[in-house]
């Protein structure tokens, strides 16, 4: 079960970090520079979407309760001001984030392989800055967003996919290949009303190591007709966990077209139930309907 594979991805971090002999970040004395965070409420968002999952599921066997500076925090807004006072990131410049430099240049305890984990912190930290970006522009939207959701509203959910048991393996790297799953947003077992006639719901996803997938890509292909969506959450086995967040800020508009709409560039690295084979994923809106 899910609650089995976050012990024993404890504890294997448990074993692999701080050896004897090693040194913990706070004794380094080197900071790196912030740079602009944005507003709280939207910085936690853009950290809880991107570098927290990162930190989390591997920094965690030291950095959640051991050792300073305690940037993988349960609690995602003590973990980011962890690793912002203490001048661990560097959002002008991504490659030069302190927690960046530990992988690339010190070699401190990397999960694989040390050049690939620094690369995947750092595209961690340079979507984190996307969205702080993303967040501060000028929008002008063509039409205007739906009004939130009455409290109460039942979320739109599609039915449950199995996760394919070939579903390719990458190691715990950026690289390895991805397979596709696809729902129907027409589809009368779901409670998707009205029906979405000509849409489907595509996200690639890949076994990201002995514990996670990662998923990448959620997007939306209609032909019929234009269509908003908003919050999007993945269930794993009927069940929505917390940390699987990074789609929660969607809300945009999808225009008709055969080549789909990418809704977030971010990826979300979720852990396992049961395992590929096995587990089985739904997927949840706030708010879908035609535009």
């Amino acid at each position: 079960m899910r609650i089995a594979h976050v012990i024993v991805a404890a504890g294997a971090l448990l074993l692999s970090a701080c050896l004897p002999g090693q040194v913990s970040d706070q004794s380094v004395g080197i900071a790196s520079p912030v740079g602009p965070v944005g507003s709280g409420a939207v910085n936690l968002s853009a950290f809880t979407a991107t570098v927290y999952p990162v930190v989390k599921a591997r920094c965690a066997g030291c950095h959640s309760a051991a050792i300073s500076p305690l940037f993988a925090d349960s609690n995602p807004s003590r973990a980011l001001n962890a690793l912002t006072q203490n001048g661990k990131v560097n959002l002008d410049h991504p490659d030069q984030s302190r927690i960046v430099e530990r992988l690339r240049r010190d070699f401190h305890n990397c999960w694989s392989n040390c050049n690939n984990n620094s690369s995947d912190m750092e595209n961690a930290v340079i979507q984190w800055r996307a969205l702080l970006d993303a967040a501060a522009a000028p929008t002008t939207p063509s039409t205007p967003a739906p009004p939130p959701s009455p409290p109460g509203t039942a979320r739109k959910v599609t039915v449950s996919l199995l996760v394919p048991s070939i579903t390719p393996q990458s190691s715990g790297t950026a690289a390895g290949d991805f397979t596709t799953m696809e729902w129907s947003l027409n589809n009368s077992s779901d409670t998707i009303t009205p029906e979405l006639p000509n849409a489907v719901f595509r996200v690639d996803i890949q076994e990201f190591d002995a514990y996670t997938f990662r998923l990448r890509n959620p997007r939306i292909v209609t032909t019929g007709t234009a269509i908003y969506v908003r919050d999007l959450r993945v269930a794993i086995n009927g069940t929505i966990y917390a940390s699987d967040n990074a789609y929660t800020t969607i809300a945009q508009r999808v225009p008709t077209g055969t080549s789909g709409t990418v809704l977030s560039a971010n990826p979300m690295v979720m852990l396992f139930d049961d395992g590929r084979g096995r587990d089985s994923l739904a997927l949840s809106f706030e708010l879908l309907q035609a535009d």
